[in-house]
């Protein structure tokens, strides 16, 4: 959106949309991969002072910290990094029209970078296409299936010959597995919705 203020001095949206096409906004009845009706391409947001709070809440990280390099830029990669301080999750947003965006370099390097850094915190990596999830682990990629509000994932961490192992599952909100997932060490439950 072209209204949003860059954190990072020099950066701007400078016509990119993606965020109002991408992710899935409830509020608006706005499924993924869809642009917003409320989104003037190359524009932005024409009702960005009363848009809602997930919209509000969202940050794309090229604009908003300073970790990404230029590589990153959304209008260029096809893709946007959006960061869930709740869940500790960053989830790479991947443009239809550019599907393997994510597995090129120099992103993909990035991306498991990122992994490596973020699970040792409790934290995940996620790419998402539309409503299909891939978990990056530090040690692979792993397809999750289709991420929506009615799925719970679950991150775990077992020892390992070579240090902690990293795995990610999707489950049904209602699987009755997750009781006893809950009591189970090392398993991180999260109940966060995949939009923004």
């Amino acid at each position: 959106m072209s209204s949003v203020a860059a954190k990072v001095p020099g950066r701007a949206c400078d016509g990119c949309t993606l965020c109002c096409r991408l992710p899935a906004i409830v509020e608006l009845a706005k499924p993924a991969h869809v642009l917003c009706s409320h989104c003037e391409i190359a524009k932005g947001c024409t009702i960005y002072d009363t848009r809602p709070s997930t919209c509000r809440k969202f940050e794309c990280l090229y604009l908003a910290g300073g970790q990404l390099g230029e590589q990153w830029k959304p209008l260029h990669c096809h893709m946007f990094v959006a960061y869930h301080a709740g869940a500790n999750r960053i989830v790479i947003h991947v443009d239809s029209e550019f599907p393997d965006a994510w597995r090129q370099e120099p992103h993909y390097g990035d991306i498991k970078r990122m992994a490596a850094a973020l699970y040792p915190k409790s934290g995940q990596v996620m790419v998402l296409h539309g409503t299909t999830a891939t978990a990056i682990l530090p040690d692979r990629d792993k397809p999750l299936g289709v991420y929506d509000d009615d799925k719970i994932i679950v991150t775990s961490e077992q020892p390992g010959p070579d240090g902690p192992r990293y795995d990610m599952f999707l489950y049904d909100k209602d699987d009755p597995q997750l009781a006893a997932l809950r009591q189970q060490a090392g398993a991180v439950l999260d109940r966060t919705a995949p939009g923004k």
